[in-house]
């Protein structure tokens, strides 16, 4: 009477397990992607390598002095040490509220930041030409310090939820995004 294969709900509910618990194959299969994942990765951090940071160094002769080099990492960890114990403290009022206040303040943190970093280059007469790579030199300390602070977010900022930690690092990399592409459209930009 039941001679379809799925009239009986036992047959399937024995032919999904079968399937689950079949060994071997599935196994292989995620073995062979990882694998595949890893060998792409590889590729790609080469190609960025060999391609693009030769292109960059070549392309941009830098004529920082050593002096401008230190004042610039000076300079960037200590706006990252302001930032961040600005954030620790008022943080809540900017990632823990309204979202008409998060998004005006999203929107108006790496404005703010841009505009302040291209006074210090201006300030310091950093010549266009060179603005991507004084850039760096400012973004670097506080993108280091920041991947420890983002790590241990509840020792750092405890005034913080952990679950605004997201939002957080949203604001970083959209201020660190629009600092350097601003820079870097600068320094295409300067005369030869």
């Amino acid at each position: 009477m039941h001679q379809h294969p799925f009239a009986d709900p036992n047959a399937i509910r024995q032919l999904i397990q079968a399937q689950i618990e079949r060994p071997g194959s599935d196994k292989r299969r995620q073995a062979s992607v990882y694998q595949r994942f890893l060998i792409g990765l590889f590729c790609l951090y080469h190609m960025v390598q060999l391609i693009c940071t030769t292109w960059y160094i070549k392309a941009l002769e830098v004529n920082l002095k050593a002096q401008d080099i230190t004042l610039l990492l000076v300079l960037g960890l200590s706006i990252w040490m302001i930032g961040t114990m600005y954030y620790a403290y008022y943080g809540p009022a900017m990632l823990e509220t309204t979202s008409a206040r998060y998004w005006t303040s999203f929107i108006l943190s790496p404005i703010l930041s841009a505009a302040f970093c291209i006074a210090i280059l201006r300030w310091l007469r950093i010549p266009s030409a060179d603005w991507a790579s004084a850039i760096l030199l400012l973004a670097i300390p506080g993108m280091f310090g920041e991947a420890v602070v983002l790590s241990h977010l509840a020792t750092f900022m405890p005034r913080l939820h952990v679950s605004s930690g997201g939002k957080y690092g949203a604001f970083l990399f959209a201020t660190y995004a629009l600092v350097m592409v601003v820079a870097e459209r600068v320094t295409l930009g300067a005369p030869k």
